[in-house]
């Protein structure tokens, strides 16, 4: 299967103790419900998981060849799968859901291969990415697809290294926000900005129209 995926950054100054169930408890508050934990987090509790990735995140060393995730229940999507990474100046949170999530296939006289833009899906997807913007730390909201390019962490970006992945849409700082095809489409609290780009539905299973 396919996957879309929305990848949250924070930088390792961002974590202090009871970062995780803190953030746990806004994704919660916007109807993320934790289902059970999967790979070798599979039988263990919420609570459990959390303890596992603040120590992880505060010890700021990677997971020792040990894959954790989370499933999740969220209205409107049939599956989703969550899961940090660090890199070597942060922590990413991504959260994955089937790409068939995001396409509309009962509309008619379309290419097989073609369906069309569930926008109330990926609409619902951003005003999570909003929610976590206002109410953590993150410095960094990217999407991407399953072909996609893994996006950039947030500190390559900040430095101008990378840029930022919009597909298709992105919340960073104005401040690191480079120019580019995509369109700032709205300011947002903490001197932030979300960025869109028509173009960037890049749907593996489909084109999507």
């Amino acid at each position: 299967m396919e996957y879309f995926s929305i990848d949250f950054d924070f930088l390792f100054e961002d974590i202090y103790g009871g970062f995780v169930a803190d953030f746990f408890r806004v994704l919660e508050a916007f109807g993320l419900s934790f289902k059970s934990g999967f790979r070798d987090g599979a039988g263990k509790t919420l609570s459990e998981l959390i303890d596992i990735f603040q120590e992880q995140l505060m010890a700021q060393r990677d997971f020792k060849n040990k894959y954790y995730q989370l499933f999740f229940s969220f209205e409107g999507f049939s599956d989703l799968r969550a899961y940090w990474s660090l890199s070597y100046r942060g922590a990413r949170f991504t959260i994955i859901i089937p790409e068939e999530d995001f396409a509309d296939t009962s509309a008619t006289g379309l290419p097989s291969n073609t369906a069309r833009k569930n926008k109330n899906a990926m609409d619902k997807v951003k005003a999570l990415a909003l929610h976590v913007w206002e109410k953590t730390s993150v410095r960094c909201i990217q999407t991407a697809w399953e072909w996609s390019d893994v996006p950039s962490m947030y500190e390559d970006i900040r430095d101008r290294n990378e840029w930022p992945q919009v597909e298709p849409f992105a919340i960073l700082p104005v401040s690191d926000c480079p120019a580019m095809t995509a369109t700032i489409t709205k300011s947002l609290p903490k001197n932030g900005v979300i960025v869109e780009d028509e173009s960037g539905w890049k749907c593996a299973m489909w084109i999507l129209v």
